[in-house]
């Protein structure tokens, strides 16, 4: 019940603009919300830290008096899904695993495998290959990906 709670009230300082300003511009809510934080400790939970991120992701996608319409997110994201369809790939592209990953024997919970956050292609050479990861760096392989080693 208590994480319930704590959803309702980490929005108050919206509801309470929204009852002033049905419709706030970004800069509106981003303002009542760094005044809410200045009379308002920080506690884990409360809800200011998702607040902020969707905030800043906002505030660099707007000018400083317009309303960002919901709805333009999905219409970029149904274009470039629409757009991907469209191409032709000749990618062979083959799992190698690990499928099933170990399990940590502290608590039985399974470690998973990492995730790769960027990968970029030599346009020169084909067998060079450079990914980046957030917990395992900037990794290169120049044999089309047998063998990789760390740059980090």
């Amino acid at each position: 019940m208590l994480s319930y709670s704590s959803l309702i009230t980490a929005q108050i300082w919206e509801d309470n603009l929204r009852k002033e300003k049905p419709f706030p511009t970004i800069q509106e809510r981003s303002d009542a919300f760094e005044y809410y934080k200045s009379i308002h400790a920080y506690s884990k939970g409360n809800g200011f830290n998702p607040y902020a991120r969707k905030l800043d992701f906002l505030l660099h996608r707007t000018s400083k008096n317009t309303y960002f319409n919901p709805t333009t997110l999905y219409v970029e994201w149904e274009k470039e899904k629409k757009k991907k369809n469209s191409y032709s790939s000749n990618a062979n592209w083959i799992a190698k695993g690990p499928i099933n990953t170990p399990i940590i024997l502290s608590n039985g919970k399974k470690r998973g495998n990492g995730r790769v956050n960027c990968i970029a292609f030599d346009p020169n050479n084909s067998d060079i290959i450079w990914i980046g990861s957030p917990a395992g760096g900037l990794w290169k392989t120049i044999d089309g990906g047998s063998n990789w080693e760390t740059a980090t």
